[in-house]
């Protein structure tokens, strides 16, 4: 049984990112004082002593948007209107009932579906006596809350808990489910490739650089009738804003978009870092990609526009992103056409294997084995304090695959053998296109033995 949807809406700058936030005890949504900051519907699942539902919030109803983009906006809400269980109408305590608040009430009630009114920023005391203007929406008693401030918060999921009834205490993420962060630069296609594995407008599409500013999560199943060789698939993706160089970042907006997708990339399984194949990889791309081998995440280079680039061999194009994106080389390259969906369930597949692949466990007769071979090949440097030397390995973690090595010594081994021995082991383990994490640690001793002068 699918979570109930509960849809955030209101007129623009009543605090709805700011109460989506507080619900579900996150910073997915970005706040700003800047009208029309959210534009997207940006997903997330509120747990809460058994109380389990999906939570969309949307961009203001009735916004202006200077880049053009208030017809897709709306068309955003009124899909999470229509799609939502119960609606949660945002007002402004402190400003008082307007004439946006009016028609955000009026388009609300024609939907036909179950209302909550919330009065948000009532941050001072005495502010509840500005609820009885609320009245004349006639969306019944309006509950007082400050966001801000986590003041009636409590109370507004008791409200959202009975407007539910049973449905909100079922949860149908399973075991199967993992999570793609789509990265890369503006305007290179990371909507319309979510786009595409939805079926449906579920971001917002444009030429318009920067049109995404948050993350937003997509919950994506596919029946095995329509997937590849009769796979199901099951997966988040989250859509991140566009990256642009440090320079071009200048607004308050577009930083925190930065730490959004960064946070993207932490709690993803495995991220599309997604290239334009016109315009080849771009320094945001670089970025992206040091910070995939710096968490160690499985990565799929995915080239797309593929049919607009006038290359011919996808050959050739693999060796120039080696050139740009060296240290990427584990990472497996598809070329596709998120416009006319070209090849992008082969994304989808591939994911899932380096995500099922980065959680294998290996056997510890497995572990040394590799880490014998891979001393034998190339034995550790000598230092100024002598030879170092290695005894034995464990793996101590999955996603990504971690290993402890011990050894006599870990300062006698510098960073070329260490990025050696991990690619190395990785190579035996059958981790070729999966990162993995290496711990040198040093060996204990018995407290009776004594120290030779090779230790």
């Amino acid at each position: 049984m699918p979570r109930p949807l509960v849809a955030i809406v209101g007129r623009p700058n009543v605090g709805k990112s700011t109460i989506f936030n507080a619900l579900s005890r996150s910073r997915l949504a970005i706040t700003d004082a800047e009208a029309g900051t959210t534009r997207d519907r940006i997903l997330a699942t509120v747990r809460r002593d058994g109380l389990v539902f999906d939570m969309v919030d949307t961009g203001g109803m009735g916004g202006e948007d200077l880049q053009g983009l208030d017809g897709s906006i709306e068309s955003q809400i009124d899909l999470a209107v229509a799609e939502a269980d119960l609606i949660l109408m945002v007002t402004d305590i402190a400003a008082g009932r307007s004439p946006a608040d009016d028609e955000v009430a009026r388009r609300v009630r024609r939907s036909g579906k179950p209302v909550l009114l919330v009065a948000n920023k009532a941050d001072t005391a005495g502010a509840e006596k500005g609820l009885a203007d609320f009245h004349a929406l006639g969306m019944g008693d309006a509950l007082a809350a400050s966001a801000l401030h986590r003041r009636g918060l409590d109370e507004l999921l008791e409200s959202v808990a009975d407007a539910l009834g049973e449905a909100a205490a079922s949860d149908d993420v399973g075991e199967d489910e993992f999570r793609i962060a789509v990265c890369g630069r503006q305007n290179s296609g990371k909507s319309t490739l979510v786009n595409a594995w939805a079926q449906s407008e579920r971001t917002i599409v444009s030429d318009v650089p920067g049109t995404t500013r948050d993350s937003v999560d997509v919950h994506i199943r596919r029946a095995s009738s329509e997937g590849e060789a009769g796979e199901d698939l099951a997966f988040v993706a989250i859509d991140t804003a566009g990256l642009r160089r440090k320079r071009q970042g200048k607004e308050p907006v577009d930083f925190y978009s930065s730490l959004r997708t960064e946070a993207a990339i932490n709690r993803a399984d495995v991220v599309v870092l997604l290239i334009d194949a016109v315009q080849g990889p771009a320094s945001a791309d670089k970025g992206v990609s040091r910070r995939c081998i710096e968490s160690a995440k499985p990565t799929i280079v995915v080239v797309n526009k593929w049919d607009l680039s006038g290359e011919t061999s996808t050959d050739g194009y693999v060796k120039f992103l080696d050139s740009r994106l060296a240290r990427m080389r584990f990472a497996p390259v598809i070329f596709i056409s998120a416009k006319d969906g070209e090849r992008v369930w082969d994304v989808a597949r591939v994911a899932g294997e380096l995500w099922r692949e980065a959680s294998r466990t290996c056997s510890t007769a497995d572990v040394n084995r590799a880490l014998r071979e891979a001393l034998e090949r190339r034995s550790p440097p000598v230092s100024r304090h002598g030879p170092g030397k290695a005894y034995y390995a464990t793996q101590v973690g999955t996603a990504p695959p971690r290993f402890a090595v011990f050894v006599n010594s870990p300062g006698r081994f510098d960073q070329t053998y260490r990025r050696y021995l991990a690619g190395a082991m990785a190579d035996s383990l059958g981790f070729e296109e999966v990162p993995v994490k290496l711990m040198l640690r040093p060996r204990e001793r018995s407290p009776n033995k004594k120290r030779s002068k090779a230790d």
